[in-house]
């Protein structure tokens, strides 16, 4: 499955069901490799545990009163990685469990609405994380990469 969506191939309240994961997706599996980077391949050989990387939700075309047309991506991303403990220096497998929620609109409506300092929008009485949509289309690969190094613990520790 690809990482970008146009908006003009869904119909209006149309759901598509996503389901990525770093064996299937090349693009997806680059999210994880990066998480892993620092790690050394003697290390990474050390933890039994085999790095994985999910997506599971849904991307729905919905019809707003102000935004006109907009994509609605919504899931669960959940990850377990490898990396180095901060007091030990010890390699150690981390976890990140998040729910998604972002929004797509036109890029026209950055300036129009003066949205250049907004980084959610409420749609519905939710709030969704804001992104646009580039040529009409979604591009998912930077919105699961920023949710998932925001929410990635910076300090990890081995539990004692």
């Amino acid at each position: 499955m690809n990482n970008k969506f146009g908006i003009f191939k869904l119909a209006l309240d149309q759901e598509l069901e996503l389901s990525f994961n770093n064996m299937d997706q090349e693009w997806f599996c680059s999210i994880l490799n990066e998480l892993e980077s620092d790690v050394d391949n003697e290390d990474k050989q050390k933890l039994s545990n085999e790095s994985k990387l999910t997506f599971s939700g849904r991307i729905t075309k919905k019809n707003d009163s102000r935004h006109k047309d907009i994509l609605l991506l919504e899931g669960n991303l959940s990850s377990e990685f490898k990396t180095y403990c901060v007091r030990s220096g010890d390699p150690m497998v981390d976890t990140l469990n998040i729910e998604v929620s972002s929004v797509f609109i036109d890029k026209a409506l950055e300036n129009k609405y003066g949205l250049e300092e907004e980084i959610s929008l409420f749609v519905n009485d939710k709030e969704y994380d804001l992104y646009y949509l580039e040529n009409n289309q979604a591009d998912v690969l930077p919105v699961l990469h920023e949710y998932v190094f925001l929410n990635k613990n910076p300090y990890p520790k081995l539990e004692q």
